[in-house]
């Protein structure tokens, strides 16, 4: 095979994320996977060999325990998190869509859900940063929901909040 050929067949090829955590085959380093990835292969720091590990992300797939509800900030001290694909009907063109979910546990086991498309990156930059550790012991986090001006669309972003 050309250098040529073996560097396309590289790009091609998913890329496996560098966070010292589960592995999974997805789109690019922000950690967002691929559509029909199964549970068992996406990006996550549960324990998926364990009951509880296994419990928390089956569990995790339901209805959040935390939601904005008026608020457009929440502070939130993430211990674990799951992103997985899921398909759901586009409200807007009533068209069945791939989405990337992603859910956010803390030390209480309370869950937070967004579908955000900017969310997996900011989670790609936090492991570029800080280690796998650091995320056990807790990482305070500012949720943030904001509307867009010209659209009127909700959309969240999240913030390392200091110690």
């Amino acid at each position: 095979m050309s250098r040529k050929n073996e560097r396309n067949s590289e790009e091609q090829s998913p890329s496996e994320p560098t966070t010292a955590l589960v592995p999974a085959r997805v789109h690019s380093q922000d950690l967002t996977p691929l559509p029909g990835t199964p549970l068992s292969g996406c990006p996550t720091s549960l324990d998926l060999t364990t009951e509880e590990g296994k419990a928390r992300a089956i569990n995790g797939l339901g209805e959040p325990d935390v939601a904005f509800a008026g608020a457009s900030e929440i502070e939130f001290e993430m211990t674990d998190f799951l992103i997985h694909p899921v398909s759901k009907v586009d409200e807007e063109t009533g068209e069945l869509s791939e989405f990337t979910r992603l859910v956010l546990w803390d030390s209480k086991g309370q869950t937070f859900a967004t579908t955000s498309m900017v969310v997996p990156h900011r989670l790609a930059a936090i492991f570029s940063l800080y280690p796998a550790e650091r995320l056990r012991q807790g990482l305070r986090l500012l949720l943030v929901e904001r509307k867009a001006r010209k659209t009127g669309r909700t959309y969240h972003d999240l913030k390392v909040l200091p110690e």
